[in-house]
């Protein structure tokens, strides 16, 4: 395994610079004008993001470098999830 005289590495969370969308959110929220507000832009339609990953999903069926039970393994979770999507979303 490891040596017990090595030190186990750390995991650090890397800095990552915020967005203009991600100030301005903590701007509004730091402020008291409209405290509750957040603006419509940081809202994500439920219905679209999951036939975007659905899609993701596919995807990765049908690519050729996939290893075969891969591809069926992700053929049976899109299956699971369109048929999970009409039966809650449209249904």
């Amino acid at each position: 395994m490891g040596d017990p005289t090595t030190p186990e590495p750390t995991l650090s969370r890397p800095m990552v610079p915020e967005t203009a969308t991600a100030q301005s959110f903590r701007a509004s929220v730091l402020s008291d004008e409209h405290p509750l507000s957040v603006p419509p832009d940081l809202y994500i339609n439920r219905e679209l993001s999951w036939i975007e990953f659905n899609y993701r999903v596919l995807a990765q069926a049908l690519n050729e470098h996939t290893p075969l039970l891969e591809q069926a393994k992700f053929s049976a979770i899109f299956s699971n999830n369109l048929d999970e999507f009409f039966m809650v979303r449209v249904a």
